[in-house]
């Protein structure tokens, strides 16, 4: 919950300018997603000068303790205040229902699963997840700052899309979804979708259908997922000398880094 402190502003500072030129407000190229709709509706509810102010605060890495929890997006931005401001994005509730949705239009989507991982959502289920109109947002802020989208707010905001652009998953966290869970339920949903094709005309099975997209796991080296004493312990057997072992281990890794491209 977002607190309204006393004597907690340097007026004299309050709303100062830079005299750095400062880049002109729009919203980063590189983000899309559920960050990219975060940011894209944040800025529609701000003027230019506040929107360059938060980008030059976010620049300046004055967003803090960045949390997304329990459809809530909160941090402190520090300025020149005695003491950082409290920032909370809330989220539009979401019923039981609703949540279950998105489950729902996933199993509808080819790979949709797969593509979630990857922070490619539909936007049916990124209107359940973020919001379906800006003004579906709630924003607070402890600054004085009498506008609804102070630059506070901005820079949390910009920030937050990076991190959801980064770790796309963590937009299914903000909703209380895990995304080993969502893929449980997805591929349960699949099943028994498939199930109640099966019970119908037997036609529809001669005519065969798209394979599913094979998994894509990530490459992981043995050595590290492995108990390196025993492998010590087993290049020991064939060396004269601790450095042969050592050796013989480094080349190991050497041969996977080599292979994996790294």
């Amino acid at each position: 919950m977002v607190r309204a402190r006393k004597d907690n502003v340097i007026y004299a500072n309050f709303g100062a300018r830079s005299s750095q030129p400062v880049q002109e407000p729009t919203v980063q190229p590189d983000i899309d997603g559920a960050g990219g709709m975060l940011q894209h509706f944040i800025f529609g509810l701000s003027d230019h000068g506040r929107i360059q102010r938060g980008q030059e605060y976010a620049r300046k890495n004055k967003v803090m303790n960045l949390q997304l929890r329990d459809g809530q997006i909160l941090a402190e931005v520090s300025g020149s205040q005695l003491e950082p401001f409290d920032v909370a994005l809330i989220l539009p509730y979401r019923s039981t229902d609703e949540i279950a949705q998105i489950s729902q239009l996933l199993v509808q989507e080819r790979a949709g699963i797969k593509r979630a991982r990857a922070g490619d959502l539909s936007p049916e289920v990124l209107a359940l997840l973020i919001a379906e109109h800006a003004d579906d947002l709630r924003l607070r802020c402890s600054c004085p700052d009498p506008n609804y989208t102070c630059k506070h707010v901005i820079a949390v905001a910009i920030e937050a899309a990076k991190r959801l652009q980064k770790y796309p998953t963590e937009v299914f966290e903000l909703r209380g979804l895990n995304i080993v869970a969502l893929e449980q339920a997805v591929l349960t949903q699949a099943k028994q979708h498939s199930e109640q094709q099966s019970q119908g005309s037997s036609e529809a099975f001669w005519q065969g259908g798209e394979l599913p997209d094979l998994p894509d796991p990530e490459p992981a080296s043995a050595l590290e997922d492995s108990d390196l004493q025993l492998l010590y312990k087993a290049m020991r057997l064939v060396s004269y000398s601790s450095v042969e072992e050592l050796r013989a281990v480094a080349d190991l890794e050497e041969m996977f880094d080599h292979l994996m491209g790294r």
